[in-house]
């Protein structure tokens, strides 16, 4: 090829790449219609006239002596709990590990039989003094053959036990009086969030969307349920209610 060849060959090469541009159209020239960014903030509900004369009911409140699982209850319906007129904080303590690149707290503490059970960004589990919150005992239950760390799932209190969630895949039920395990069951997969425990059955949400069954005596495996898996999902969770 001469170079009188190669410029023939350019210059067709360069008005075919215009015609091209010409076809999909003047890209400065705007679509009709109204446009409505989907990020706007500025947008607000209004309330229902017809609503301003409803009576608004609430049942009688009542003290809740403990909070036994996240959601206060297993149907996370708590009622009209009492409060006093002023809230106070009566103390704070160091339960462990915090959030940092490994770990997490993904839980929040429980209170039952006089104690607050709570786990740090690891698999440490304190029971810790309601009245005070001195420190009664801490347990980790992290698995002794494995190497790595995990993090996630959370504690809930049932007919005088403690049973808890892992990131390493198992659920365990605990003596409250001094933290000894009981048993401890391996399940599909990490768990991250805490575990709901009613008549007799554990229900713990595995971070594949696999929800085991276990029975709170002795942690046999009860029945599964597959849920539809996800290639990304929450870091945590709530107890399933």
């Amino acid at each position: 090829m001469n170079r009188r060849d190669f410029a023939a060959l350019l210059l067709a090469s360069t008005t075919a790449g215009c015609n091209l541009f010409d076809w999909f159209g003047d890209k400065k020239t705007p679509l009709p219609g109204e446009r409505i960014s989907v990020l706007g903030l500025g947008g607000g509900l209004d309330p229902d006239p017809s609503l301003a004369e409803v009576p608004v009911s609430l049942p009688p409140p009542e003290i809740n002596p403990a909070w036994p699982v996240p959601g206060g209850v297993p149907t996370h319906a708590i009622g009209h709990p009492a409060l006093p007129d002023r809230l106070s904080r009566a103390w704070t303590t160091n339960i462990g590990e915090g959030a940092s690149r490994y770990t997490r707290v993904l839980s929040p503490p429980i209170v039952a039989a006089d104690r607050v059970f709570a786990m740090d960004g690891a698999t440490q589990v304190s029971a810790l003094d309601l009245a005070s919150g001195g420190r009664i005992w801490a347990v980790d239950l992290k698995p002794e053959e494995v190497r790595g760390s995990a993090f996630g799932g959370g504690p809930c209190f049932w007919n005088d036990r403690l049973f808890v969630t892992t990131g390493y895949g198992q659920v365990l039920a605990l003596d409250p009086a001094d933290g000894k395990v009981i048993w401890r069951q391996n399940v599909t997969a990490p768990v991250h969030a805490p575990p709901t425990v009613t008549d007799g059955r554990i229900f713990a949400l595995s971070v594949e969307n696999v929800l085991d069954v276990l029975s709170a005596d002795d942690g046999r495996r009860l029945w599964t349920h597959n849920g539809i898996p996800e290639t990304a999902g929450l870091l945590g969770g709530p107890a399933p209610p």
